[in-house]
């Protein structure tokens, strides 16, 4: 079983295919790009690599967020996911950290989306999806 999970924000915002104007790059649909990260594990054969849906992750206008998390290893957050090829990439930089933990590297194309890390001591639980159901109907 696969130690490393990815988190995909489910908040108000994230992954919401009609959000308002101020919101740019466009979204497309989290379930697209789940959809894109899900095919590219299973091709790598990683299929164990859990795609978890949260709350939000915030900040709202750097959306679409994504966390590539393992214990024991800095998590890393990543803004603008927004299309389908950037959830393969991202993908494939959760592959990377599955086989080498903390000597997992970003992808160069990936680099200007990285938001941030968290120290791996200090990863909070993922929020709650359920308040933004409403949301993504």
């Amino acid at each position: 079983m696969s130690s490393t999970q990815v988190w995909m924000c489910y908040g108000c915002c994230c992954g919401v295919h009609a959000v308002d104007i101020r919101h740019k790059p466009k979204r497309e649909p989290i379930e697209r790009i789940q959809s894109a990260l899900r095919a590219k594990l299973s091709t790598g054969g990683y299929r164990d690599i859990p795609i978890v849906k949260t709350g939000c992750l915030g900040p709202c206008e750097k959306g679409n967020m994504v966390v590539v998390r393992r214990p024991g290893v800095d998590a890393t957050v990543f803004s603008g996911i927004n299309t389908p090829g950037l959830g393969e990439r991202v993908a494939e930089f959760a592959i990377d950290v599955e086989n080498r933990g903390w000597g997992a590297r970003v992808p160069q194309d990936l680099d200007e989306r990285v938001y941030g890390t968290i120290n791996a001591d200090e990863v909070p639980p993922p929020p709650d999806p359920a308040p933004y159901a409403d949301k993504h109907k």
